[in-house]
Formats: C-alpha cells, sequence, structure tokens
C-alpha cells in the first residue's frame, strides 16, 4: 500500500471511530488536528491512558477477560471505580479473577521518512515516554510506539484506597499524552 491510500484510509478509519465513539474523547480532537496538519504523518493505535476493570481467568489475556467498566477521565475514575470494582467482586465465580488495571498512554505514529520518524522519538522522549522505539511498516515507512511503562494491576478484592491511588496515576500520565501529540502537530506542519 502507497503512503498516501494508507494515510487516507488512516484518517477515515479515526472519522468512522469517532463518529460510533470508539475514539479516546481526551485526545480525539488533538488526534484530528495532527492527521489533519500536513501530509508527513499519521497515528493509528493511540489511547490516552485508562483505568478498566476486568474479569477473566488470567490476570495477563487481556483479550480473553471481560472488561466491565472502563474510563480515560481521572474524574470519572474517581466517582465510580470503587463501585465497579464491587459489582466485578460479586460477579466473579470461584477460579475467575476480578482485577483493575491502569493502562498507560499508547501512541504509533506512521512516519513518512526516517528524518520525520526522528522527529517523532524526540516528541515522544520531550514528553516523557522513555519508552518510545521504531519499526518499519510493511508499506516499507517508518512508525514510531510511544507507549508509557506504568501499567498496573491491583486484584480483588482490595481497599478503595488502592484502587483511588489508580485514579491519581491516570491523572499524572494527562500531560505527557497531550504534550505529544501538540508536539506532533508541529511536526506535521499544523504549527507549534
Amino acid at each position: 500500500m502507497e503512503w498516501i491510500e494508507a494515510r487516507s484510509r488512516a484518517l477515515e478509519r479515526l472519522e468512522e471511530h469517532s463518529a460510533a465513539g470508539l475514539v479516546d474523547g481526551d485526545i480525539e480532537e488533538l488526534l484530528f488536528r495532527v492527521n489533519r496538519a500536513g501530509s508527513l504523518l499519521f497515528t493509528s493505535s493511540s489511547c490516552s491512558g485508562r483505568v478498566a476493570v476486568f474479569i477473566g481467568r488470567d490476570l495477563f489475556d487481556k483479550r480473553g477477560a471481560g472488561m466491565l467498566w472502563v474510563t480515560h477521565d481521572p474524574a470519572e475514575c474517581r466517582r465510580g471505580v470503587c463501585g465497579a470494582a464491587a459489582e466485578a467482586e460479586a460477579a466473579a465465580l470461584p477460579g475467575v479473577l476480578a482485577w483493575v488495571s491502569l493502562q498507560p498512554p499508547i501512541l504509533q505514529v506512521h512516519a513518512r521518512s526516517l528524518e520525520v520518524a526522528g522527529r517523532v522519538l524526540e516528541c515522544a522522549w520531550r514528553s516523557g515516554f522513555a519508552r518510545a522505539g521504531m519499526w518499519w511498516s510493511r508499506g516499507g515507512w517508518p512508525v514510531v510506539e510511544a507507549a508509557g511503562r506504568d501499567k498496573l494491576h491491583v486484584l480483588l478484592p482490595a481497599e478503595c484506597g488502592a484502587l483511588l491511588s489508580l485514579c491519581e496515576a491516570l491523572a499524572r500520565l494527562k500531560p505527557r499524552i497531550y504534550s505529544l501529540l501538540e508536539c506532533l502537530e508541529g511536526v506535521n506542519g499544523g504549527g507549534g
């Protein structure tokens, strides 16, 4: 697939997911600004960080678990995580685990050239993403992934205070993704 076609498909997918309510509301506007700013990059997988309540047989098999509750908003997290955790505990059958997970921000950025990818990596590192790296897409262009390393799981039952600390950690992670997206807008020709 050629760069122009891949970039166009990514923007269409972002618009479709936005219309369906599947885009992280915290960063939706920034994602659109970055993706529309110029032709040097586009984003794919992205999340500003979230707290989720799961139930399943394996703590490390997110896809095999059921997500019972999720939020990207620290204030909503503070209001709802303890109740959602209590419901998950009540729903867990013998041999089934219930847990609350802090999942850090992640962003994949497709860059038009190696030089542009280097500028994306600089943005990621300056924004606090120590775990940022690059690989080559099937189309032959570099893809940079910036991901937080702050993933935490709390097995249930747990005290509400421990769960609220995940909400506070989520709030501390948010500025990283905002900073990164604002920097990328400048890399892609949209100012900043």
